[in-house]
């Protein structure tokens, strides 16, 4: 085992670090050097969904990772610097940063979909309204009257 991700098992909480049978845990091994995210899927075809949400928001602790291209122009990923250096405070720093990022983009989506409402409420009437012809047409259908259910 390299010794930055040692160094990582035993300075940051245990409750921070995925368990080994976790499908989080391959996404964090490599993400303590940094990975292309073409790798990552190699790894993972969902490592975008739960395994690295999973490291970036409470459950794990709300890793900060940065994401950059690297000489080759692929996209990457990476913890920050202030998980890897070793000292409990910059990485708290890092971590408070994630849950501040975190709470923006929660704020966002909400914003967002209040503003959506109008639309998709006007959206569902324009539906209901064609939805509401159809069974209109159905019920004045003259083929209908031979198909009245029969009395007991």
């Amino acid at each position: 085992m390299n010794t930055l991700l040692t160094e990582i098992l035993y300075t940051v909480q245990s409750i921070h670090i995925p368990s080994l049978d976790s499908k989080s845990r391959p996404v964090f091994n490599e993400l303590v050097y940094g990975v292309k995210r073409k790798y990552l899927a190699s790894l993972n075809e969902s490592y975008r969904g739960s395994p690295l949400e999973n490291i970036e928001n409470d459950k794990f602790g709300n890793w900060l990772v940065d994401r950059y291209e690297d000489a080759d122009g692929d996209s990457c990923l990476k913890f920050n610097y202030r998980h890897l250096c070793g000292d409990q405070k910059l990485d708290e720093e890092a971590r408070k940063i994630r849950r501040k990022q975190r709470a923006e983009y929660s704020l966002k989506l909400a914003k967002q979909g209040r503003r959506r409402v109008p639309k998709a409420e006007k959206h569902l009437s324009t539906v209901l309204t064609a939805y509401f012809l159809l069974l209109g047409d159905a019920a004045n259908d003259p083929d209908l009257e031979s198909k009245k259910p029969s009395k007991d």
